[in-house]
């Protein structure tokens, strides 16, 4: 998101490929398709595909649909990496969403975003209106839940839904209002919003 030195994230990144894999890979997948680090996304695949090979007859079943899942995310991420956003955007509205068990909020901003981008305003928000708590949205002021809120400002802003709009531009501004500096610029962009819609940021 740019709060912290792209080397510091970067490295933080590269620790997680290593032995230890002390964190969930695929939670660094949008960092990776940012930068066209198509070996970042691919050490994911990887990850989950060997998961999957080596798992025994007792694994329990959502052992194996979490590995299936990252093994498509991943997919999805290095074919938007490569450039194709069509065939991303299929890959990434084919996820099944309850295979995730609430990992997959950054996917599911992916996949309105690119809606967004193919001006399907109206099917991204389709998946922005998704109520907090839905796909792992229940923290509060996570900072995805944040830039799914700024994200859902541009669209119904663009679709003409003025009371949405402010909604979201104001929850964007208020919980970020004391962000570190390298988060000021969406709530620069949440505060514009807000003043050309007329509404006023609430704590």
């Amino acid at each position: 998101m740019g709060a912290v030195p792209a080397d510091s994230a970067e490295a933080v990144f590269r620790e997680w490929i290593g032995p230890q894999r002390r964190y969930p890979l695929w939670w660094a997948l949008p960092w990776w398709t940012a930068r066209r680090d198509t070996a970042g996304i691919l050490s994911v695949r990887r990850w989950a595909e060997t998961g999957l090979r080596s798992l025994a007859d007792t694994t329990p079943a959502f052992v194996k649909e979490i590995l299936t899942y990252v093994t498509q995310s991943a997919r999805a991420y290095l074919t938007l990496a490569q450039g194709d956003t069509v065939r991303a955007l299929r890959q990434f509205q084919a996820l099944p969403d309850t295979a995730c068990f609430g990992s997959c909020d950054l996917d599911l901003l992916v996949r309105a975003q690119l809606l967004a981008a193919r001006g399907r305003d109206r099917d991204a928000a389709t998946w922005l209106d998704r109520q907090p708590g839905e796909g792992g949205l229940g923290q509060g002021t996570s900072p995805v839940r944040v830039l799914w809120e700024l994200e859902r400002g541009r669209v119904h802003e663009r679709l003409g839904n003025r009371d949405t709009a402010v909604t979201a531009y104001a929850f964007v501004a208020a919980v970020w209002a004391h962000a570190d500096p390298g988060l000021q610029s969406y709530v620069d962009e949440a505060r514009a919003g807000l003043t050309r819609l007329g509404g006023e940021p609430r704590r």
